[in-house]
């Protein structure tokens, strides 16, 4: 199995405690010993991905979405962290000549260290070619992290979520 260690030091989140036993992390492909840890950091941030919309949405926890677990292990899965948390996680699948990024969650322990950038650029540099995701417009954290690497709206649709529209962004990076 093969660890890209993070090569830069992690940020400080000046709005957390910093997490002392994290100081060493890598990316590496899932495993499914993972699993517990990728639920417990798609729970807690799959709220987050929907907090700056005006209302809030009624989301089902990872256990109880069964679609979108099965696109999650569909998909390519790189987990960060050291063996004791996992900091986040990135998916993608390659379906012909479209890769498209799933998820890209970071637990919010980690947020604002670096680490949802070092799991993009690992996507990136191991899939080489055009890449695509879906944003929610109103997750500005996340619309920074893919604009800052050359990622542009191409296009918009709205999807029925908990009774409600919710409108989607599509973005891509081209090479």
């Amino acid at each position: 199995m093969q660890y890209d260690l993070i090569s830069k030091p992690l940020e400080s989140n000046p709005n957390q405690s910093s997490p002392s036993n994290l100081m060493t992390i890598c990316i590496r492909t899932y495993q499914g010993s993972d699993y517990s840890e990728l639920e417990r950091v798609y729970n807690l941030c799959k709220p987050l991905e929907l907090a700056g919309e005006h209302e809030p949405y009624q989301l089902e926890t990872f256990a109880e979405d069964g679609p979108r677990r099965s696109i999650i292990f569909e998909s390519d899965i790189y987990v960060c962290g050291n063996s004791e948390k996992m900091a986040g996680f990135v998916t993608i699948k390659q379906e012909q000549t479209l890769q498209q990024i799933g998820w890209l969650y970071v637990d919010p322990e980690f947020q604002r260290m670096g680490i949802g950038q070092q799991l993009l650029s690992h996507i990136i540099l191991q899939y080489p070619g055009d890449l695509m995701l879906n944003i929610v417009p109103s997750n500005k954290p996340a619309l920074r992290l893919y604009k800052k690497n050359n990622f542009v709206k191409f296009n918009s649709f709205s999807i029925n979520l908990s009774g409600r529209k919710l409108t989607v962004d599509q973005m891509k990076r081209s090479i």
